[in-house]
């Protein structure tokens, strides 16, 4: 049965530090990463800092969910709106990708 794969990158403020930006990742890291003991229709979530200085993206959260219905609730989940507000500040760009996976 297929799942949705949830992709969702965001470029921080360049005039940031390096030191901010890992802090703000550090602090939305653990918060999206805690949602699942409270949503428990998110399937798996990580959410990694980008190391390659090459690329345009600082953050990248890939979740993996049941179906597009899950991704929607989940948007809209006031645990997720409050675990997203911290960082909502410090990005200029956000792109998001959700596509079918059989994994």
């Amino acid at each position: 049965m297929p799942k949705y794969r949830h992709i969702v990158l965001f470029k921080l403020i360049p005039t940031l530090s390096e030191a901010e930006k890992v802090q703000h990742f550090q602090t939305f890291k653990a918060a999206i990463e805690d949602l699942p003991k409270d949503i428990p229709f998110i399937q798996e979530i990580e959410v990694g800092f980008n190391t390659n200085a090459s690329e345009q993206w600082d953050i990248c959260l890939n979740a993996l969910f049941n179906n597009l219905e899950e991704i929607h609730q989940y948007s809209l989940h006031p645990l997720h709106l409050q675990a997203a507000i911290g960082l909502k500040p410090y990005v200029v760009e956000r792109s998001c990708v959700d596509y079918e996976t059989l994994a």
